[in-house]
């Protein structure tokens, strides 16, 4: 009866004296899928993992808007038209010759 008793006290002790869960964690996962049906699942850490996890289903993947850091590098939006321009931006084509056999 005491080793059961030293047991379960020693357990309450180290439960009740542990770290607490800190918010920090939610930033392993800036990802969030959102997916056509409605739903959705912030549980990816990196934007290809969340791309993956779409392919097929459809939806678009976003940033996790409940983490209060700045902006990524990265996003799945792609961005607008802009203008392009071909002076000077490539060098001219040469064409190949074929050869028959």
């Amino acid at each position: 009866m005491r080793i059961m008793f030293l047991a379960v006290t020693t357990a309450t002790a180290a439960i009740a004296f542990s770290a607490p869960a800190t918010a920090q964690q939610a930033a392993l996962y800036p990802w969030c899928a959102q997916y056509e049906e409605g739903g959705t699942n912030c549980g990816f850490a990196s934007l290809s993992q969340c791309q993956q996890a779409l392919s097929g289903n459809g939806g678009f993947c976003d940033q996790n808007q409940n983490i209060p850091a700045g902006p990524l590098a990265t996003s799945s939006i792609p961005p607008g038209p802009s203008e392009r321009t071909t002076t000077g931006s490539a060098p001219p084509r040469t064409e190949r010759q074929r050869v028959s056999r």
